[in-house]
């Protein structure tokens, strides 16, 4: 069993987050409509989290050393 040590911990985050933010900046740049439980998430949300997204993807890679 492979133990969890921190840089792997923040190698694996930071790639997550990377990964949510892109798919939401792909989602805010296209126009793509999402929509959860009848409500339809504004284009604006898709912005924001894209946005922090990226900040803790790079906030995670760097606390890798």
């Amino acid at each position: 069993m492979m133990h969890m040590t921190k840089p792997f911990f923040f190698v694996i985050s930071g790639a997550i987050f990377f990964v949510g933010a892109v798919l939401h900046g792909f989602r805010a740049l296209y126009g793509f409509d999402m929509v959860y439980s009848g409500w339809v998430i504004p284009l604006w949300v898709s912005w924001l989290a894209t946005i922090v997204a990226f900040v803790m993807a790079f906030q995670a890679i760097k606390n890798v050393r």
